[in-house]
Parts: structure tokens; sequence; C-alpha cells
């Protein structure tokens, strides 16, 4: 017997008949981001001073380069996820990924606290942005990216000694991935919630796009299909996740390079009146009982 072509002459019959009818978006609390962003801005301000508080001298010092390189580059991913509704947006979650793999980085570096693995780590650096002129060396000047300049390249990639002598490392600088790198300083967990689903909107996996740019229509006669909509802009906010995740970097840095006392609170939201613990102007001390 044939089969019949009765279920599909239907189901198109009514989706030329109907309309969607698109799920309803949940409305999302709004942080007050100048002042979000003056906190970070204070606490950068802070940390660039504990720097010149430490620092003894100007030689080459890889672990303490790399401590206030990575703490300050995670402030300025989370200036990043707040401005303009980045924690409400895709943008959040990629810039959550990296806070989190800044995080995780320095705790094992911390951790293991050996001067060949600091050492390591920046050389890899060093040999990657020097693989990276050289990938682009050879092209014709009018097929370079725009993104960036050659001259910066190779500027990075001889600043600690001339390039000729940088080696190229391939894989990971540390043998192994992230993943087995929190197993082995024993924070899997913070892996596990904060590294894993954000990874998905880097690798622009299916989940991601899904969430990112379909809605779901919730007519019963469309069979609850998705269709394309405007970029996501209601999505949970990751602005308080980016406090923890820097609380937490900030934290390694105080371990390291005692005492470093300035945290930020949860982020103000619009209307909200600020407490002692949510600074409108700046960062503020940890809470011992708070750890």
């Amino acid at each position: 017997e044939q089969p019949s072509s009765w279920p599909e002459e239907f189901w198109k019959e009514v989706w030329e008949r109907t309309d969607c009818i698109l799920a309803r978006r949940k409305t999302q609390d709004i942080i007050d981001r100048p002042r979000s962003l003056n906190i970070l801005m204070s606490l950068y301000v802070d940390v660039h001073s504990h720097f010149y508080e430490i620092a003894e001298d100007t030689s080459l010092n890889p672990k303490r380069d790399a401590v206030f390189g990575l703490v300050l580059y995670a402030i300025v991913l989370a200036v990043r996820a707040i401005q303009s509704g980045g924690d409400i947006k895709v943008d959040g979650r990629i810039i959550l990924r990296s806070l989190v793999e800044c995080y995780i980085i320095l705790t094992y570096l911390a951790k293991r606290d050996r001067p060949e693995l600091w050492d390591k780590y920046r050389k890899y650096g060093v040999g990657q942005t020097k693989l990276a002129f050289l990938k682009l060396y050879d092209l014709d000047p009018a097929d370079l990216p725009e993104y960036v300049k050659l001259d910066d390249l190779e500027r990075l990639a001889g600043e600690d000694a001339w390039q000729e002598f940088t080696k190229i490392e391939l894989g990971s600088w540390s043998g192994i991935d992230l993943r087995r790198m929190s197993e082995e300083i024993g924070i899997k967990g913070i892996y596990n919630k904060y590294y894993v689903w954000p990874s998905s909107f880097v690798h622009a996996e299916w989940g991601a796009v899904r969430d990112t740019v379909f809605d779901l229509c919730v007519n019963p006669l469309h069979r609850m299909h998705r269709v394309p909509s405007a970029p996501r802009i209601d999505v949970p906010s990751v602005a308080p996740d980016v406090a923890k995740i820097l609380n937490m970097t900030l934290e390694t840095l105080n371990t390291i390079y005692p005492p470093f006392k300035k945290r930020v609170g949860r982020f103000p939201h619009r209307g909200q009146q600020t407490s002692g613990s949510e600074p409108a102007e700046g960062p503020v001390d940890a809470n011992p009982e708070d750890g």
C-alpha cells in the first residue's frame, strides 16, 4: 500500500491558513551600567596600583607579569560583558567562558607555583604570537585581515628576545587541557558550571545557535516548530556570574601577592539604592566571613 498523503497535506494547509504564535519572552532585570562600569574601572585602578606596590625591580618576571596580566585582562573582559547590554546577549556567554579560562589558568599556575611553569606559560604565548606573525607575513598586503597589524605582532613576538630565538610550541603550554587543569587543582565544579555551556556559543554548536536566533512557535497546528527571530537580548544576565568569577580571580591574586582585599559586590540594578556591599562608585573590601 502507498502511504497516505493526507497527513502532509493537512500540516501544509494549517501552516498556510494560520499564523505563527511566538512564545512570550521573559523580561530581565537591567543592571545600572554606568555605576557597574565605575565599580570595574575603580577595581582596575586598584589592581594597577597594587602592581607598583609589590614590584621590586624592572627585571623580566614571568610570574608577576602573568598574575597581574591575567587579573587585569579578566577585569577588561568583565567591562566588555557589562557594556552595551552584553550581559543579556550572546556576547556575555562568550566573554564568561574567557573569564573562567583566566581564572582556571591563574589558579593552576598559582597552586603549582614552579618558576619553569610560569616561564613556560609566557614563552608559549610569545611563540603563538610569532606563529601568527609568520602565518601573515607572506600574504599579499591586499589579503591581510584588518583586525591586526603586522608591526604589532612583530613587536610582541620579539619583546623578550630576538624573534629568531623564540620557539613555537604546538598543543597546550601545560601539556593538559583546561578540564584536566581544573581537575588537578580541585575546581572541576567551576569548569562544569561556567565553561561547558558557554563553550557552545564560542564553537557555534546547535544548542547555542538555536537559543540565540530562533524562537519557538507555540501554535499547536504548527507542530511547535522554530522560526528565525531577532537576536535574543533577554537571556539571563551573566553579570552575577561575572562578579563571582572575577572575585575568585582576585582572591587568587591575594594569595600570591597579598594583601589585596578589594572585591566587587553584586552589580546594582536600575533604580536600586546602593548599600555597603553594593557600592556605586568603586569596589569593596573582601568580607573575611564571606571568604
